[in-house]
């Protein structure tokens, strides 16, 4: 009998396994929220699938227990909220290209737990964990988004449109951070592909060549001065109308900053 390597699922492959998985997991969550919302007075979304979604999107900012405590107040409030596209706080609704409107900016609507690190902060609860270690959290006030207005300018708009695009590609549970990052990897593999092809493989300068512990790759990633340093004149010339991107250009790119 002949055994073989099994094969590494494709990218596409591994995402639709992580879809899967996530709607199996989003499922069950939406069979206990909506038991918990005919029993708990939760926001009235009579689709399960959509309150699944809303508590599933709330989650990736804010703990489950306060993503609860969102969908609570706004049942109490009568407002619906269907993800974090509808709360949040200036900076949040800032990147979604709306502003809170001046008439709101004092009344916060939805209040939610957060830790305090710092001894000189007021607490509003404080608690001990089973480790013995003392927990103090404050109240902080959050914004639906009934209580804002579009901000209509060209840059927020391609910022708008960028973020998009990164949400609808990221992996189900990823940060935007997280997807910059790995798709940072994947740009700067790229980049060093298009490149070598490009230069016929003169990547490296001489000296660096000689040194014999400088792998190209290295040169698509991290300061511009040090990889220019190592770098070919081929390299350096095809840089001209192929800049380079550090990490942080890279996220700022994504995530349209």
């Amino acid at each position: 009998m002949t055994t073989g390597t099994a094969r590494k699922p494709t990218k596409a492959e591994r995402r639709e396994i992580n879809r899967n998985a996530a709607a199996v997991a989003r499922k069950a969550k939406a069979k206990e929220l909506t038991q918990l919302r005919d029993n708990d007075d939760l926001v009235d979304i009579d689709n399960v699938d959509a309150l699944a979604d809303a508590f599933a999107s709330l989650t990736e900012h804010y703990s489950e227990g306060n993503a609860m405590l969102i969908l609570k107040q706004a049942a109490a409030y009568g407002l619906k909220v269907r993800g974090l596209r509808d709360v949040g706080g200036f900076n949040a609704f800032a990147d979604r290209g709306r502003k809170i409107k001046d008439s709101e900016k004092s009344n916060r609507i939805f209040g939610v737990w957060a830790r305090i690190t710092r001894d000189d902060q007021e607490a509003d609860h404080e608690e001990t964990s089973a480790s013995g270690k003392r927990e103090r959290f404050a109240v902080v006030g959050i914004y639906h988004v009934s209580q804002t207005e579009k901000i209509d300018t060209p840059e927020v708009t391609a910022t708008i449109e960028q973020t998009a695009a990164t949400d609808a590609d990221r992996a189900p549970g990823e940060t935007r951070r997280a997807y910059a990052a790995r798709t940072y990897v994947e740009w700067t593999q790229a980049q060093y592909d298009a490149a070598e092809t490009a230069t016929r493989g003169h990547l490296l300068s001489a000296d660096a060549q000689a040194a014999g512990t400088v792998d190209a790759r290295d040169l698509f990633r991290g300061r511009a001065d040090v990889a220019r340093k190592l770098a070919s004149p081929e390299l350096i010339e095809w840089w001209e109308s192929n800049p380079r991107r550090t990490l942080a250009e890279h996220t700022a790119a994504i995530l349209g900053k």
